[in-house]
């Protein structure tokens, strides 16, 4: 009997229902993490209750679910639960760093005269004074400040001669005609008695110190000389001393609106490296106009001829950009000098992240869509089915089997993204980016659409118009002197430190390239090899496993 026409069962967990399954998986996620953090964030407090109410988050789902588990998997979970909350809250305690000894100065003491009832509380004096200065009178304040009852502060505070008893809060009186009237009379602080000339003439004594001071740190300022004013007193004295603030002042962050002249003016391309821990890097170029996705792939390399080659998929279908822009990745240098061959010299720009958002932003939506549930699949296949990344076959195998199912979820994900509506800030209209990208066409000029010969040297050798295989004194000198301002002199043969690089290199191939097809045909025999469904592509990876390995140990390859 073949021993592939099974069912996966690498363990006991697979019998179980997904909801338990995917509970167990958390758990171990989870134990991870609290080990994690508590070995590297023990004085970090902040970060220790995060991975606290992560817990409690997962406690609430576990009860949820536990009646149904297995009981000794119940009581271990329990017990971890138990065990990582204990230690969490330990080092919770500890990170606080509480004091090593009492305060100094006690706010109250107990008096213990021998008699029935409650001791006596006597507070202590000077910190009485001291915070009745700073609360300005609010017995509440000081109540908190030293733990004790707001009422057992006024009476100190009246028996020091501190405050003097207020007047009833409501009181009546009998009006002209005769009628008795109830006034309501403000037990509050009232503000500092202060003329308006007086209040200028202290503002301008701190604004000649701290002329950048606003109305907030003026009001400090005044309180830190015993002057309490409301705030429209504080507003009205800033605009007789300083005047009205100036129209270009800058009180927030502007923004530069992004401007482009067109589709096909400003492509931009980015690199994903959200499945890097399994060799996979996703490159994408972007329309600045119109931000329409005009090609994007994933691959098993972050080499520059792997980038060049997803910009001439892109350049075959939508032409030829006027520009390009992209981050100082080494990986970008061949696009840059066949845009340098073609355009002329300042066909690409380099620059910072920053300036690159028309390529950012649809990252994150790639990474909700797309990145996020391969990296959990990936995670589970490395957690149940047998997936070793510290392999190189295994990564290798990996990407023959999963490669192609990416790439159809990036092709998917970018024909949603061209046909969805975007909304327009402070416009009332929205459009998709194909009905901008063809608006654009026909309103701002055809763009990109001269004839090229796909026959040229430029799309069919790429090399041999590219001097030093795609490094070029004249572009090198072009980013190193918009990188930092100057020229220098530049070896050609070491790439410049300002560029940054990502290192991957595609993993060894699982088996001798002559049995692809044979794998290939014996693995679609299992399974449909173009299904989205998660327990199908479980399936492929595990029959896929059992054939590579068989090919290995036949071709005599160490395992």
């Amino acid at each position: 009997m073949n021993p592939l026409a099974s069912q996966p069962t690498t363990s006991d967990e697979l019998q179980l229902p997904l909801a338990h399954r995917r509970l167990m998986s958390e758990y171990t996620t989870l134990t991870r993490d609290v080990s994690d953090v508590l070995k590297a964030a023990q004085y970090d407090a902040h970060r220790l209750r995060r991975q606290l109410a992560a817990l409690v988050s997962y406690d609430m789902a576990f009860t949820h679910h536990s009646p149904n588990l297995v009981p000794t998997v119940r009581q271990h979970i329990q017990e971890g639960l138990i065990n990582m909350r204990l230690r969490l809250k330990v080092a919770i305690l500890a990170a606080d760093k509480p004091p090593r000894v009492r305060p100094i100065v006690q706010p109250r003491a107990r008096i213990f005269t021998g008699r029935k009832g409650r001791p006596k509380k006597q507070i202590n004096v000077t910190l009485l004074k001291a915070l009745h200065q700073q609360h300005r009178g609010s017995c509440t304040k000081i109540a908190q400040d030293m733990c004790a009852h707001p009422k057992l502060i006024r009476r100190h505070l009246l028996a020091l001669g501190l405050e003097q008893p207020g007047e009833a809060p409501f009181q009546s009186y009998v009006d002209d005609n005769g009628q008795q009237r109830h006034l309501h009379v403000i037990t509050r602080p009232l503000p500092t008695m202060i003329t308006d000339e007086d209040l200028d003439r202290e503002v301008m004594s701190i604004l000649s110190n701290r002329p950048s001071y606003g109305r907030g740190m003026v009001r400090g300022a005044l309180a830190a000389k015993q002057i309490y004013v409301t705030d429209p007193r504080i507003t009205e004295s800033l605009l007789r001393v300083r005047g009205p603030a100036p129209p270009f002042r800058r009180r927030k962050i502007v923004r530069t609106a992004y401007r482009c002249a067109g589709a096909n003016a400003m492509w931009h391309n980015d690199g994903n490296h959200k499945l890097i821990r399994w060799k996979i890097v996703i490159h994408g170029f972007y329309d600045g106009h119109s931000r329409v996705v005009t090609n994007i792939r994933a691959s098993g390399n972050n080499k520059q001829h792997t980038v060049l080659l997803v910009f001439f998929g892109a350049v075959h279908e939508w032409g030829v950009p006027d520009q390009c822009r992209g981050d100082h990745g080494i990986e970008n240098v061949m696009v840059a000098q066949w845009m340098f061959n073609y355009r002329g010299l300042a066909a690409y720009l380099f620059g910072p992240s920053t300036a690159n958002t028309r390529a950012e932003r649809p990252n994150v939506e790639i990474n909700r869509v797309v990145t996020y549930p391969w990296q959990a699949f990936f995670d589970d296949l490395e957690l149940h089915f047998g997936l070793d990344i510290s392999k190189d076959w295994h990564l290798g195998l990996l990407h023959l089997i999963f490669l192609p199912d990416i790439n159809r979820d990036l092709k998917a994900w970018a024909n949603d993204w061209n046909h969805h509506q975007i909304e327009f800030k402070n416009v009332r209209k929205r459009s998709s980016p194909m009905r901008m990208w063809t608006s654009s066409q026909a309103q701002d000029g055809l763009r990109g659409f001269e004839p090229v010969d796909m026959d040229t040297p430029l799309f069919t050798d790429p090399h041999s118009v590219i001097p030093n295989f795609g490094i070029s004194d004249e572009m090198l000198d072009t980013m190193r002197s918009r990188r930092h301002g100057d020229k220098w002199v530049v070896d050609v043969e070491n790439v410049p430190e300002s560029m940054a690089y990502v290192e991957v290199d595609a993993p060894k191939e699982p088996f001798p390239e002559q049995l692809r097809q044979d794998f290939i045909a014996e693995l679609s025999a299992y399974v449909d090899l173009t299904s989205s469904n998660g327990q199908v592509r479980r399936n492929k990876w595990y029959y896929g496993l059992q054939i590579a390995t068989r090919y290995r140990q036949n071709a005599g390859l160490r395992l």
